[in-house]
């Protein structure tokens, strides 16, 4: 840890302020629009903010590779300030405008889209091949140890007090905002001023693009990590349109109850939990299963958590069903990072990080799209929606690794002879 450049110090400290604000209320985001737009509306409200955060990030990381790191990541702070600044008189006790609510998320998750490459891009520039898997492996935690405590608070405030709620994420925002502007370094320098523009976007991402191996990964990836967005958001109204509570302990004298929105923020807490105690546990398979097995395993292991989850109405069986959820996405998770770190080409690897950084967008996305198909489907067909969309993911890895296979066969065959000579 010592020995890691301070930039990446900075950068754990700063991403976990970030997530941490964005934890608090981003997952209830989905809860506040169906309250005052519907659940159809919703669904479609929150994919526009997700297509708008990924088109962001496209520009974000043209941007960063033309202008600097730093430049960047400071005005995407400023932006993300600027939004949750206003976001707290839109939401105060005396008005709420939900229509301009949603105004100021599009603007904030512009804001979180243009820092994530430049983010990722600087992190490349002072890391090496010998400590990235740990910084990866801390930034993986940093992120979710700031999701156990952000919804943890959020699902405790969000309902009755966003108020002041979103007056912590304003306070959360402005510290981000000195830490990128007083302790990080820049990264990238360039003599050359270039033009950006959508033109030049486009050739920038055609080789990723024409990339078949690339893309069958991009989309298992968007399929496996989007089943997470898809069933919590589903999970999510639909526990808060319940009117019952969840019982977690009863007896003669005493009884512990929980509201839906509690207990959703509970389950995403849990979440978080078991990644942080976990991680590291979960890792030794790797010693005694091989990285293709773990991957296809994981997955499917994730799925079927999750199924039970969409599906659930008991308490604890939500509860329960969260850990093979969890431990699933600690199984495959890593390995799928390994990968991506195989088939990206050295002379563009900046470029194929840019577009994976898109996967969780598009993740997101599908999320959206859950709760406005979960209006009008029942629940028992949505679960096997969920399940299906697990299952596809495998099928595609198990694709991508067959692939994986052949393209480097010829490079064994080639080398063969050599050391027969």
């Amino acid at each position: 840890m010592n020995k890691l450049h301070l930039n990446i110090k900075v950068r754990l400290a700063e991403s976990f302020f970030s997530s941490f604000i964005t934890f608090m209320f981003l997952p209830f985001m989905a809860i506040y629009f169906a309250k005052y737009f519907g659940e159809t509306l919703a669904g479609i409200l929150v994919a526009v903010i997700t297509v708008v955060g990924l088109v962001s990030s496209l520009y974000g990381g043209q941007l960063a590779d033309k202008l600097g790191r730093k430049k960047i990541m400071l005005l995407s702070e400023v932006l993300r300030f600027v939004a949750l600044f206003f976001l707290i008189f839109c939401n105060s006790p005396w008005q709420t405008w939900p229509n301009l609510t949603f105004v100021l998320m599009i603007l904030l998750n512009i804001g979180s889209g243009l820092a994530l490459p430049a983010a990722q891009a600087m992190v490349v520039d002072v890391s090496t091949p010998d400590n990235r898997k740990l910084i990866y492996r801390l930034e993986y935690w940093s992120s979710n140890l700031a999701l156990a405590i952000g919804v943890g608070l959020g699902g405790v405030l969000f309902s009755n007090h966003l108020f002041e709620l979103l007056i912590i994420a304003a306070a959360g925002s402005l510290l981000s905002f000195i830490i990128v502007k007083f302790l990080i370094k820049e990264t990238f320098f360039t003599e050359f001023k270039e033009r950006v523009h959508l033109r030049k976007l486009y050739y920038d991402y055609k080789i990723t693009w024409n990339d078949k191996l690339f893309m069958i990964y991009i989309l298992a990836s968007i399929l496996a990590l989007s089943l997470e967005f898809q069933v919590m958001n589903y999970t999510g109204v639909r526990l808060s349109n319940s009117t019952d509570q969840f019982s977690l302990w009863s007896t003669d004298r005493f009884q512990f109850s929980l509201g839906g929105v509690e207990l959703f923020g509970l389950l995403r807490s849990e979440n978080a939990v078991i990644v942080i105690l976990f991680s590291l546990t979960v890792g030794l398979l790797s010693r005694i299963i091989k990285d293709r097995w773990l991957l296809i395993l994981g997955v499917l292991i994730n799925a079927v958590g999750y199924y039970f989850i969409a599906i659930g109405n008991n308490a604890w069986l939500l509860l329960a069903m969260m850990i093979p959820a969890t431990v699933g996405e600690l199984m495959f998770y890593p390995v799928k990072q390994t990968y991506l770190a195989e088939i990206a080409p050295a002379e563009s690897r900046s470029v194929y990080m840019a577009v994976n950084s898109l996967v969780g967008r598009a993740a997101t996305m599908l999320g959206g799209a859950a709760i406005t198909i979960g209006h009008w489907l029942p629940v028992w067909l949505m679960g096997l929606l969920f399940l299906g969309t697990g299952v596809m993911a495998a099928w595609l890895f198990v694709i991508f690794m067959n692939r994986m296979e052949e393209r480097a066969a010829p490079l064994d065959s080639t080398t063969s002879p050599t050391i027969m000579q």
